[in-house]
């Protein structure tokens, strides 16, 4: 049960960033080619989905850690 309260605690304080980040970073992985040398590495559209999910989350996760040092140091 703590790891799912601790996981939702952190999915809430990032939420915001994900949500922004999600309409850019998802509109620059779909121009991505996802075949190499005629293999297809998006069968059904598994890898972009899980790429860009994790993706999106890193870069929420670096975008709400910047967000923090910058209004702390304005407050």
């Amino acid at each position: 049960l703590n790891i799912l309260q601790n996981l939702s605690s952190f999915m809430g304080t990032i939420s915001l960033e994900s949500y922004c980040t999600n309409v850019f970073m998802l509109g620059f992985f779909k121009i991505i080619p996802w075949q190499i040398s005629d293999i297809d590495l998006n069968p059904g559209n598994w890898t972009f989905y899980v790429f860009g999910t994790v993706c999106c989350i890193l870069f929420s996760y670096v975008i709400n850690r910047i967000s923090i040092i910058i209004t702390s140091n304005v407050s």
